[in-house]
């Protein structure tokens, strides 16, 4: 993922929550939480994060750079709301203390929650941390890997199964949940199957018609998605990506030229070597508590060694950017 521009800083600061908590993993299911407050139209369960590219970031109003993160996270709210981006603030703290110092004396009007269970389930480390996830509910960046930038937000958005319209009647609920869950080839399977009932009327084959149409848009987008990904740098990323495609689009064509990419990594010995240098890179950061100094600074040697010796892979430079990122923590360096 991308880095967070300006004035998110995740500190290391250790939050006092008793014993030691487990961070989220990246690409793993997003752990489940309690919503019990919610301010501007914020989603009252996790459920309602579905299908959405959602960045939640959990704050403390007595933290300075959990307030000086709210610019450029209401930035992101104003730009890529429209698409499908769910910016979100978090807090455990009491209502009115949410109300008054984010919402109201910081003009964050994007949505916020209070949570008494997410820093538990995310393995809350720092203040701010901050967790993006995916349209599919997948974990895709953790508060040691920042918020996506810009650029990474946009690539996020076009994996997004943004439904078109549907009717209000319920013969449509099942090809609601393909959409929600990015099922295209069973909503291809289940747009067939409604148009061959008997006695289908006009305005069904409309509606029907409509979904076959913004389905057909999809797959265009996806096969250009296909060869984007195939192009690198990320290998390792893509070919989560294109596996998860594959499984989306089930005997459609983007599922078919997905998996020609993915022979085509498996067959590239740089490309392998890229990937395996991603998984690495996963793996040497995730388990990671920097919050504290001893194993800050023992990653910050390691993220070094890596470096030196995926020089020149996407990852090596990955690992070069959060090395000189960590090196500027308190007693980091």
């Amino acid at each position: 993922m991308g880095t967070h521009t300006g004035t998110l800083v995740i500190l290391a600061v250790a939050l006092v929550c008793g014993g030691t908590l487990a961070q989220a993993k990246k690409g793993s299911a997003a752990p489940t939480f309690n919503i019990t407050l919610t301010w501007n139209d914020a989603p009252t369960s996790q459920a309602d994060l579905a299908g959405k590219i959602v960045i939640i970031e959990y704050a403390h109003p007595e933290h300075e750079v959990c307030k000086q993160s709210i610019p450029h996270l209401l930035h992101l709210h104003k730009k890529y709301a429209a698409r499908g981006l769910l910016v979100l603030g978090m807090a455990d703290v009491p209502e009115a203390t949410i109300q008054e110092q984010f919402v109201k004396g910081l003009g964050a009007i994007y949505p916020w929650i209070k949570s008494n269970d997410f820093y538990k389930k995310f393995g809350i480390k720092f203040l701010p941390s901050a967790f993006c996830i995916d349209g599919y509910g997948n974990v895709q960046s953790l508060a040691d890997w920042w918020v996506p930038d810009e650029a990474a937000i946009e690539e996020l958005l076009q994996t997004l199964p943004l439904p078109p319209k549907l009717p209000a009647d319920k013969r449509y609920d099942p090809l609601r949940m393909h959409w929600q869950k990015g099922e295209y080839g069973k909503l291809c399977e289940g747009i067939a199957k409604m148009l061959t009932l008997p006695n289908v009327d006009a305005a069904t084959r409309e509606a029907l018609a409509a979904q076959q149409a913004a389905l057909d848009t999809r797959r265009e987008a996806q096969l250009a998605r296909v060869a984007q990904l195939g192009a690198g740098p990320d290998y390792t990323a893509a070919t989560g990506e294109l596996e998860r495609m594959e499984k989306a689009w089930l005997a459609l064509p983007p599922a078919a030229a997905a998996r020609k990419e993915l022979d085509r990594f498996a067959a590239d010995d740089k490309i392998k070597l890229e990937v395996a240098a991603g998984v690495a890179l996963q793996k040497l950061m995730a388990p990671v508590d920097t919050s504290k100094i001893p194993a800050l600074r023992k990653v910050i040697v390691d993220l070094d060694k890596f470096r030196k010796k995926y020089v020149g892979t996407w990852a090596g430079k990955r690992a070069d950017f959060h090395h000189t990122r960590l090196c500027s923590r308190p007693d980091g360096s």
